[in-house]
């Protein structure tokens, strides 16, 4: 084990790092956490070209079900945790955070066409740095853990963009198969069944409604963000609070995505409504 995690180099890191300095790390490995990457991909959806966002939220699905599937198959524990900073439960290999962060901010550099390419790569390849740093500081992941993280993130990223032709139902069905995939080597956990939900929630209402590339109006955008983010808390919350319960899990998972997808739908069709009605 310590071989190919680097478990020697990874104690000579945090042991480099002081004490006072080590804590700046904890907000830091929020960038690849799952509430920060979900919130900014919300707000990508809803305010700027959907079909790529759409695309980037599939493969973030995607790489979290190769996580998932990975802990799972290698079942190898974190450090110790009386060397953590916070505490984390679950398997240590490979970094999930690694992992998203790689998928979200490579396929963002990827996707988007703002500034030069080489610019968003470059500061893509710098967020990612940091949140994998970050895991090993704060003593959840070894040093291996990270890096194989970002590499086999970064392979996912590469073969995917190609394979789904940055085609929003394309990559949601990519990622519903390897949420399945993930569930049958972890087992039924609730990470599995979440990721595997989510995934089926997008391609299904992705494959049904047909969402305007872009919001109609600033009070549309304002009223996607104001009132759509709380709505998703209030549904993770409710994911979180069922615990074990699988089948519910997974309907609110379906549901958590599926209402990302529709919510520009609803608003945009009551915005017309409202419209109509006025004249």
């Amino acid at each position: 084990m310590n071989a190919f995690r680097l478990v020697p180099l990874s104690e000579a890191l945090r042991g480099a790092i002081p004490p006072e300095l080590a804590e700046w790390f904890v907000p830091l490995t929020e960038l690849g956490g799952v509430a920060f990457s979900l919130a900014l991909l919300c707000l990508l959806y809803w305010l700027t070209d959907r079909e790529r966002a759409a695309t980037l939220t599939a493969l973030v699905f995607g790489g979290a079900a190769l996580v998932v599937g990975l802990k799972g198959a290698f079942a190898l524990p974190r450090p110790p945790v009386e060397t953590a900073l916070v505490v984390e439960t679950g398997y240590g290999f490979p970094s999930g955070h690694a992992v998203i962060a790689t998928v979200l901010y490579g396929g963002l550099a990827a996707l988007v066409d703002v500034g030069r390419r080489a610019v968003r790569y470059a500061a893509a390849t710098v967020l990612v740095v940091v949140v994998s740093l970050s895991r090993v500081v704060i003593g959840v992941h070894y040093v291996g853990d990270v890096l194989a993280g970002a590499a086999l993130a970064a392979a996912f990223l590469w073969v995917a963009l190609r394979v789904t032709r940055r085609e929003p139902l394309r990559a949601f069905a990519l990622a519903a198969g390897l949420g399945a995939v993930g569930y049958a080597l972890a087992g039924p956990t609730v990470n599995a069944v979440t990721v595997f939900g989510a995934s089926v929630g997008g391609a299904l209402a992705w494959y049904v409604l047909e969402p305007a590339a872009r919001p109609a109006s600033r009070l549309e955008a304002a009223t996607l963000a104001l009132v759509g983010l709380p709505a998703v808390v209030g549904i993770r919350v409710a994911t979180e609070a069922v615990g074990a319960l699988f089948p519910l899990v997974f309907a609110l998972s379906v549901l958590l995505v599926g209402f990302i997808v529709a919510f520009p739908v609803v608003v945009s069709e009551l915005g017309g409504q409202a419209g109509v009605a006025s004249r």
